[in-house]
């Protein structure tokens, strides 16, 4: 899923962040942390705009910090697994060559086990 994820969104290029739910479950002795994020995003396969739900199963971390509006304005996105984490640093660093790299102070940041996402609706692009 973060393969597909990936293709179809890249980074999330001038994406607009419209709704953040963070729920808990208790499931008998463990509890289950999750995260959904609704995007407007552009579809880079098709060049169309979509509304998408991110749902993060299992989070480990979720970092926001609501400045100012800015804080929903997304440029580029790092997304990457690593040891059974996947990370979506939504305001991550970049480097001196252009490599995005995971910022501590992120103003917007998940890490999980799971991640996959449902399209709410799309809407074509218009020049």
């Amino acid at each position: 899923m973060l393969k597909e994820i990936k293709k179809k969104y890249n980074e999330f290029h001038d994406a607009i962040v419209i709704e953040l739910f963070y729920g808990c479950n208790d499931r008998k002795y463990t509890i289950n942390r999750n995260l959904s994020v609704i995007i407007k995003c552009q579809n880079e396969l098709n060049n169309v705009t979509e509304t998408i739900k991110l749902l993060f199963e299992d989070v480990l971390l979720f970092q926001f910090k609501e400045i100012d509006q800015s804080s929903f304005i997304i440029y580029k996105t790092l997304i990457k697994e690593e040891d059974g984490c996947i990370l979506f640093d939504f305001f991550p660093n970049v480097s001196h060559d252009s490599t995005l790299v995971e910022n501590s102070n992120s103003d917007f940041k998940i890490k999980c086990r799971k991640v996959r996402y449902e399209i709410l609706n799309e809407k074509l692009l218009k020049f």
